[in-house]
C-alpha cells in the first residue's frame, strides 16, 4: 500500500508538485474536454529489485478533472482518463517509468442554460 507524501514529513501534497507545463499542453490538445487540471495528492511506493534487492521508490499522481458542459463532454470513465494521460506522460516523458498518473477526482459542470449564454455574450 503506498503513503501520502504528505506522510514523510513535507508540507502537503500538492504544496510542491504541479503538472508540467509540457504534459499540460499535451494534454489540452489532445483532450480539450478537460478544462482545468490539478494535482489533488501523491501516492509514493517502495518496491525491490528481486536480482539486488536495490529500493526501487514508484510515485502514482491522482489529478483532478473538471469538464465543462455537462455530461455529453466526457469521452470514458475515470479510467480511461487516467490511462490515457499516462500514456501521454511515457510519450512526452519516456524516462519517468516510475511515474504513474490516475484520475482520483471528475468535477463535471453542468451545461450552460440559454439565459447563461445570453448575459455572458451580451452584458458588459
Amino acid at each position: 500500500m503506498g503513503q501520502n507524501l504528505v506522510d514523510n514529513g513535507l508540507s502537503g501534497p500538492t504544496s510542491f508538485v504541479t503538472i508540467p507545463e509540457n504534459l499540460r499542453i499535451v494534454i489540452t490538445k489532445m483532450m480539450p474536454e478537460i478544462t482545468r487540471m490539478c494535482v489533488a495528492r501523491v501516492e509514493a511506493y517502495k518496491k525491490y529489485n528481486p536480482e539486488n534487492f536495490d529500493v526501487i521508490d514508484e510515485y502514482i499522481v491522482k489529478l483532478r478533472l473538471t469538464f465543462d458542459g455537462g455530461i455529453r463532454t466526457l469521452n470514458g470513465s475515470d479510467e480511461y482518463y487516467g490511462e490515457e494521460i499516462n500514456k501521454l506522460f511515457h510519450f512526452t516523458y519516456p524516462d519517468y517509468d516510475f511515474v504513474k498518473f490516475s484520475v482520483d477526482e471528475m468535477d463535471v459542470r453542468p451545461e450552460k442554460t440559454n439565459y447563461e449564454k445570453f448575459i455572458e455574450l451580451f452584458s458588459k
